[in-house]
């Protein structure tokens, strides 16, 4: 009776430390939370510690749809909101051989980034290209990281519009009271 009841003792300790040991292992395995091929990798040490939220590999995604993102100047942002059309270009490719292709702005950033380079003011905006444009492609091989031409549609106005404008902004600045 009593070496039964060791024994039990002994296998409640195996199982507890093999609960243990799977979970170390679970911890070990690093998955992606999408397919694509590891273009920059940010830890090289094997059996390193990396804290939480630490990037640890940059992963370019393969397949799947096909989103661009695009400087927009500060001057520039009170004209630009999610859901608006606009038209893309990949200045890599000539000009006859890539159609311009048609995409929507998905979101703009709710903050302004500076350029690591030249510390310009810039908003993030996401488009993302449609269906239809991913069609117009066709063959083209888009490579990540490819720089593209985007217009984004804010409107239209009348050719005497475009050259009233200035004249406007100037008049409504010059007859304020101080």
């Amino acid at each position: 009776v009593s070496e039964l009841s060791q024994v039990q003792t002994g296998l409640k300790d195996v199982r507890e430390r093999i609960i243990a040991l799977r979970d170390v292992v679970r911890r070990t395995v690093i998955r992606a939370p999408e397919e694509g091929i590891v273009n920059g990798m940010q830890v090289h040490t094997v059996g390193g510690v990396v804290s939480p939220g630490t990037p640890i590999v940059e992963i370019v995604p393969q397949g799947g749809e096909l989103i661009i993102e695009a400087n927009i100047s500060p001057t520039d942002i009170d004209n630009v909101t999610a859901g608006q059309e606009a038209t893309i270009r990949f200045s890599a490719f000539g000009r006859s051989a890539v159609p311009t292709i048609y995409g929507n702005v998905l979101n703009v950033s709710a903050d302004r980034f500076e350029d690591a380079n030249t510390g310009a003011p810039y908003y993030l905006a996401r488009i993302q290209v449609t269906p239809e444009g991913m069609e117009d492609l066709g063959d083209l091989a888009l490579v990540p990281g490819m720089p593209a031409e985007i217009f984004i549609n804010i409107g239209s106005r009348t050719f005497l519009q475009y050259l009233l404008k200035p004249l406007t902004n100037a008049m409504a600045r010059s007859f304020r009271e101080e």
